[in-house]
């Protein structure tokens, strides 16, 4: 044991595809009874494949990969809430997952009641969940709504309270499913905070993130997960760096978001596209920094009255922030597509890649509908030959603005 908190040998999750649908006593009566899945062809799939790696007590692990690679997965396995195919994965210490938003809130109760409830069924005692109860409920930022019963809830909110519950938890060994990605600035900065106050306790911490930036400022080591094999377990530096080498494929410059991509929008708006486009709209992938940069993006309005918005940010390879742009502010919109071009001037952004970030905002009441990291890898290029001065090295900096100079003798 040592120093290890979680030790994982040669894991591997099969699932069969064309199986017959649920896994209860009912489903299979149903299925005989309505004869579906009799001579249904069948296939397997491996969600992961020979996973190995360990965690240090006190590290905190960040788990990359593009969806579908078996990140959640593996966080099950690790949670036990679903058990490997091969392998094992030991966990020395206690252990607290917070996985799905609201796993184990009641709807019809309140937000105090299931504080309690929710505290209870991942570890806490009544009275340590009293003792903690007036930090939990600032933590959650919910305090109008606490007496309401959280099926009135927003996403947001039940994010927050449940964040609120299972950080305030003491085990030796947390693990978080992308819950940072949902809530605004504020919450989502209170949370990296938390994070970081757990590992600086000296508890693990383990987590799933799409975000560049987060990565690389929380984990002390990271994982890179691809169609549910280990590819790099490394630095955050080293590991990001083979993922975003994945992302520069034929398919860096456009995302078609999937409808079932719950950070992808909610029942107001959704995104359907982004795209990296030249002048003609066609897709392309890359620019040369003589050149605008425009992004399409697509999206639906569900519902009247609401003005939704994109908003795209943009990210060194090392996360670092290099700007944000958000659309000006429009009358409501009714239901139906949108299509929206943000173009990026010319001579502004360094050769080299940037990532882009999406998110779809109403203003005014101030709603996010989607946010999604990492949609565009954008490569920007020189021809040398045109640059207007004789310096042939690398010009550093994060973007290269063409700047006016005047030069006049004096004396």
């Amino acid at each position: 044991m040592g120093d290890t908190a979680i030790k994982v040998e040669g894991v591997s999750k099969k699932y069969v595809i064309g199986a017959l649908k649920g896994g209860s006593i009912r489903d299979t009566f149903e299925a005989a009874k309505n004869k579906v899945g009799v001579g249904v062809k069948t296939k397997e799939f491996w969600a992961l494949k020979d996973v190995s790696f360990e965690v240090k007590k006190g590290q905190v692990l960040g788990v990359v990969g593009k969806n579908g690679a078996g990140k959640s997965t593996l966080l099950k396995i690790m949670s036990r809430i679903t058990h490997p195919t091969e392998g094992r994965i030991t966990v020395y210490g206690q252990l607290s997952a917070l996985l799905e938003v609201g796993t184990g809130f009641h709807p019809e109760l309140t937000g105090r009641e299931n504080i309690f409830l929710n505290g209870a069924i991942l570890g806490m005692k009544r009275a340590e969940i009293k003792r903690k109860f007036d930090e939990i409920l600032d933590f959650s930022g919910v305090e109008e709504f606490i007496d309401t019963p959280v099926k009135r809830y927003s996403s947001g909110m039940y994010v927050r309270l449940a964040f609120a519950v299972a950080a305030h938890l003491e085990p030796e060994i947390m693990i978080i499913d992308e819950v940072l990605a949902v809530g605004d600035a504020a919450f989502q900065k209170k949370c990296l905070g938390k994070m970081r106050e757990n590992a600086d306790g000296g508890r693990t911490v383990v987590f799933v993130s799409h975000s560049i930036s987060t990565v690389m400022s929380l984990c002390d080591l990271a994982i890179y997960l691809s169609k549910g094999r280990l590819m790099m377990l490394g630095t955050p530096q080293q590991t990001l760096s083979a993922y975003m080498s994945e992302g520069t494929g034929s398919q860096a410059n456009q995302t078609i978001f999937e409808a079932d991509n719950p950070m992808a929008g909610d029942e107001i708006a959704r995104a359907i596209s982004i795209r990296l486009i030249d002048e003609a709209g066609n897709l392309v992938e890359s620019r040369d920094i003589s050149q605008p940069v425009y992004i399409e993006t697509v999206y639906r309005v569900n519902k009247s009255g609401y003005n939704p918005l994109p908003a795209l940010y943009f990210y060194t390879q090392t996360g670092e922030t290099v700007f944000s742009a958000f659309s000006p502010p429009m009358d409501a919109r009714t239901p139906g597509e949108y299509k929206s071009i943000l173009t990026i001037p010319a001579d502004l952004m360094n050769t080299g890649g940037y990532f882009c970030a999406l998110k779809l905002e109403t203003y005014a009441p101030r709603l996010r509908h989607a946010a999604v990291n990492d949609v565009l890898y954008i490569e920007m290029t020189e021809e040398i030959e045109k640059r207007n001065t004789e310096w042939a090295a690398p010009i550093v900096g994060v973007v290269r603005p063409k700047l006016d100079w005047k030069l006049e003798k004096i004396s």
